[in-house]
């Protein structure tokens, strides 16, 4: 047992070793060089789900390396089935959602999305941040193709969910109102998009100042 302690203990030494370097790639736009360390931290441990979707997020989203990715997402979705742990499995299943609009695959998106949804709303304690960004992705996809009534309900299932549990005063606040100021945009409600827009100004201005490039 003190042997498998101290094994487990080396493993966490090597793992946090490869995100540092992994960070200060990342910092200074290496990114081929910060993928070889995200990916060497994910394949010490293939049943680590956080570790394995970091990896596939990085691929995807700095590299574009959709194959590789999606042999991250799929892991770290068997290995979340496998402990049975339905937070992680909704995380899972919201990434490859993400995954699948980013490259114009809506139906498996929204499939996938819908699916991260249903999973939290049976989670008594589920993450806000994550809850609403489940949200989010499936905002966006039927916002590109074009069914506003459908996106605005869940962007505004984000904001309300928010604005529980931290207040008015966050910047994810703040985002949450310009996603709704863009649907009524698209919608063709300049009036209530403008009203949206403003508090998003307004709450960012209040929270990072007015010389921030956000702003």
């Amino acid at each position: 047992a003190a042997s498998q302690a101290g094994t487990q203990r080396d493993l966490e030494d090597i793992a946090q070793d490869c995100y540092n370097l992994f960070e200060i790639c990342k910092v200074q736009h290496l990114n081929d060089s910060a993928a070889y360390w995200i990916e060497l931290r994910a394949n010490l441990d293939t049943t680590n789900v956080e570790w394995l979707l970091e990896a596939g997020n990085f691929v995807f989203n700095f590299l574009s390396y959709i194959d590789k990715a999606k042999t991250y997402y799929h892991t770290a979705l068997s290995a979340a089935q496998l402990s049975n742990n339905a937070e992680l499995i909704a995380n899972c299943y919201n990434d490859i959602g993400y995954m699948y609009s980013n490259i114009g695959e809506f139906d498996k998106a929204i499939d996938n999305l819908e699916l991260s949804i249903k999973i939290r709303e049976s989670i008594s304690e589920s993450d806000a941040p994550s809850f609403t960004n489940s949200y989010s992705n499936l905002g966006f996809c039927y916002s590109i193709l074009g069914q506003y009534d459908k996106a605005l309900k869940l962007f505004e299932t984000a904001l309300s969910i928010l604005q529980q549990n931290y207040g008015e005063h966050n910047l994810e606040v703040a985002l949450s109102f310009n996603n709704i100021g863009l649907i009524h945009f698209n919608m063709g409600q300049t009036i209530e998009s403008l009203k949206y827009f403003y508090k998003a100004l307004d709450t960012q201005i209040d929270i990072i100042g007015e010389n921030s490039r956000d702003v």
